[in-house]
């Protein structure tokens, strides 16, 4: 994730949570991190005992995400997939014994609903995702299920939930319409996308922004979006 501090606190993209569970619009800038203990002590008083939701904990970046929130203190919660491939990150790296990781396939609509109700989580970071583009040439339909209908699952599990508050749903620059110039895309580029993976990111991309628009947005709910590969 693009990452940078406010007031002491570690944030993605353009979103911060601070310690009343407001929503504060921050302006990200290009200066480095700092991890001294002082900032990571920061940190922790806001992540300490946040019931966190980590959909795709197996995956790689869903497995350092939960290694880093163990770290500052969160209660983690995880929905995925078992991970698929010998080795990996999460076996390695022993995600599943500070993750209270449930294996649910996010296209089950029902699943997802009961384990979300379950857990009630106040922060969900999703990452869940078939995200490799070649294989969604091969398996176009498993790929619209899990990235289009799986997000929708999701946010439809998580829009009366009164434990939380904030959603981030994980994106790609894959979603932008490519003129194929070698122009780096900026956030108000037009979606698009033409294989079945960068599509169905697109796709989730809107029903995410009209989540937020007609049932999030009026509880104050926040909804960053950041962009790996920007």
């Amino acid at each position: 994730f693009p990452v940078t501090i406010y007031e002491g606190y570690y944030v993605t993209d353009a979103y911060v949570v601070n310690s009343t569970d407001e929503i504060v619009r921050y302006k990200l800038t290009n200066n480095s991190v700092d991890t001294d203990m002082e900032v990571v002590q920061n940190s922790r008083r806001f992540w300490q005992g946040k019931r966190v939701l980590v959909t795709g904990d197996s995956g790689f970046k869903g497995s350092w995400l939960s290694l880093w929130l163990n770290e500052l203190g969160a209660e983690i919660h995880g929905l995925s997939l078992p991970p698929d491939q010998r080795p990996n990150l999460y076996s390695l790296a022993k995600v599943g014994k500070i993750s209270k990781t449930q294996f649910v396939d996010i296209r089950q609509a029902n699943r997802v609903r009961e384990m979300v109700g379950k857990i009630k989580p106040q922060i969900i970071f999703h990452l869940a995702a078939q995200p490799i583009v070649r294989m969604g040439y091969s398996q176009a339909k498993e790929t619209w299920d899990t990235n289009l209908n799986g997000t929708i699952h999701l946010l439809e599990a998580a829009r009366n939930l009164l434990s939380l508050k904030v959603i981030v749903v994980v994106t790609t620059d894959k979603v932008y319409r490519n003129p194929e110039k070698g122009v780096s895309f900026v956030e108000s580029d037009p979606l698009g996308g033409k294989d079945p993976y960068s599509a169905s990111k697109a796709a989730a991309d809107l029903a995410t922004a009209s989540y937020h628009e007609f049932f999030f947005k009026k509880g104050g709910l926040g909804w960053p979006r950041p962009e790996p590969g920007m």
